[in-house]
């Protein structure tokens, strides 16, 4: 593993809570262009991308929106 365990279980908490697991190993291949599709390869910068692109870029699709109610 070329990076630290507590990062490991984060990636996996935020597959977990985006609905991702099954869809990790093409998660990986994808985000490291064909280089490997095994988290545990990634290095510690290519795993902290990873989990702010996830955390920040994919939808939310299977949550429910907040409503914002606006006060005239």
């Amino acid at each position: 593993m070329n990076h630290s365990l507590p990062l490991h279980r984060k990636l996996y908490s935020v597959y977990k809570d985006k609905g991702l697991t099954e869809e990790r190993r093409n998660i990986v291949y994808n985000f490291t262009n064909g280089k490997t599709d095994n988290s545990s390869e990634l290095s510690t910068n290519e795993i902290i991308q990873l989990i702010k692109f996830l955390e920040n870029f994919v939808g939310n699709a299977n949550k429910p929106q907040k409503r914002v109610s606006k006060t005239v």
